[in-house]
């Protein structure tokens, strides 16, 4: 078995010399009684036949198709009300699931993208040259996204995990194993999180008035967003240095290793590592087309934009502000420790990161001039402001951290004979999946504690 390949014995670690003696005489057989029936059980779960021919390497092929199934519907209806009202409506749907094998048959990544869009729009015509136009809309949006093995609850339970594992790590809404990674052979991946549901509503408004040589048009805009979004997953990393010779750096192999139930990293999400948040975006707007002479047409405007900060339904966001050298929690934080908050750690009096911006003031100018019958010259300029994908970006960073969650890490174990209760159940040996009292040194989102938005010129 496994030439030019030696298995040690990590129980047979000698600390004076540093060496480990090779399992039976070198014969890279362990003994039945070493084995760990946990991962054992797991192993007969999700692990398939090889190829009959049995080569020393690549013995199974997943042929498992990559799936994608998509359905789209639409509709819109007009009706001209009168000759000055126009009413129409529209109702678009689309449904994408998008399935993409792994390595492994049943360890798929399972995607989509699910969405509805719905309009209704009135344009009233008070005059020739006074038209004014409302609009309501809803926009749905759902991304799936899961690595899901089948039956995790019952190998979860079968296997053992959880000594030292949850199987619903961030409080996500399905059973999970740990996800299983055999340096060099396979991985057996696991994790889940959506991005959505995500809802936005829609109210504006417009008045466009030409006067004389003037294009004149004024509008005012109102989106409510709201935004669930989640991704925690449980890892166990097996290598050859369980089952190598320490004094020497040889031998060892990854799949000798995890057989005999001793990875040498595993990490664990503690906590709830999602967020539902909320924001609210407003809009003034005037702007003015004016036909200078039949060769010069001048575009200026201004418009006003205010993106209220993100909040979470919970209060749960939190973070490391870099400028203050401070880790924040905001107002009504629903993990809020019961004792006194440790050195470094500042309440901010708000239940939000951001404070509120009122100077998103965009200006922007543009022409077009015609010097020839031929030849056109456009030119333009403006600032704009991120109110959208900026501002809820940076509230996802400031989800699952502490004191509503946190990551623990172990490295570096049984790689010199075995580390004590460090085995593939629970390789955190004596560590209490327990939130820390401090998020010192614990991870989280880096971020600047200041405006709602994120200013572009264009």
């Amino acid at each position: 078995l496994l030439p030019n390949t030696i298995i040690y014995d990590p129980t047979t670690y000698n600390p004076a010399t540093g060496a480990t003696q090779p399992f039976s005489n070198g014969t890279n057989i362990i003994p039945t009684a070493d084995i760990n029936q946990g991962v054992v059980a797991l192993l007969k779960a999700y692990l398939p036949a090889t190829l009959p021919t049995s080569p020393a390497a690549n013995n199974y092929v997943n042929t498992t198709s990559s799936v994608l199934n998509q359905d789209q519907f639409g509709i819109r209806i007009d009706y001209n009300i009168d000759p000055r009202d126009l009413l129409f409506g529209r109702f678009t749907m689309n449904k994408e699931t998008h399935i993409s094998p792994e390595q492994l048959p049943g360890n798929s990544f399972e995607t989509g993208f699910n969405g509805q869009n719905d309009g209704i729009n009135w344009i009233h015509t008070f005059s020739p040259t006074l038209v004014t136009q409302v609009t309501v809309g809803y926009n749905y949006l759902d991304i799936p996204q899961q690595l899901v093995p089948p039956n995790g609850a019952s190998v979860f339970t079968s296997s053992g995990f959880g000594a030292g594992f949850s199987d619903t790590p961030g409080d996500v809404e399905v059973a999970l194993i740990p996800g299983q990674h055999a340096s060099g052979y396979f991985n057996i991946d696991s994790g889940w999180g959506p991005l959505g549901p995500q809802n936005t509503g829609q109210f504006s408004g417009s008045i466009s008035k030409q006067a004389g040589t003037h294009a004149l048009k004024f509008g005012a805009a109102d989106y409510l967003n709201g935004m669930y979004t989640n991704w925690s997953e449980n890892d166990i990393d097996y290598d050859q240095q369980a089952t190598w010779n320490p004094a020497t750096g040889t031998g060892g192999n990854a799949i000798a290793s995890m057989v005999l139930g001793l990875p040498y990293s595993a990490s664990r999400q503690l906590g709830d590592s999602s967020v539902s948040l909320r924001s609210q975006i407003l809009g003034l707007y005037a702007e003015d087309s004016w036909r200078v002479s039949h060769k010069l047409t001048v575009n200026y405007g201004l418009r006003w934009d205010y993106t209220s900060p993100v909040r979470d339904t919970r209060d749960r966001l939190s973070g490391y502000d870099i400028r203050a050298n401070d880790w924040y929690i905001v107002k009504g934080n629903v993990g809020l420790p019961t004792y006194p908050l440790p050195a470094g750690v500042v309440l901010l009096p708000r239940n939000t990161i951001t404070t509120p911006d009122y100077k998103n003031f965009s200006p922007r100018f543009g022409f077009s001039y015609a010097p020839f019958a031929k030849t056109v010259i456009r030119a333009g300029a403006g600032v704009a402001f991120d109110n959208w994908s900026g501002a809820l970006q940076a509230a996802q960073n400031a989800r699952g951290a502490w004191p509503n969650g946190a990551a623990q890490n172990v490295n570096n174990i049984n790689i010199a004979g075995v580390t004590p209760g460090a085995t593939a159940q629970n390789p955190f040996g004596t560590m209490a999946p327990v939130i820390p009292t401090t998020p010192f040194p614990s991870g989280g989102g880096f971020l600047e504690i200041g405006r709602a938005s994120c200013r572009e010129r264009v």
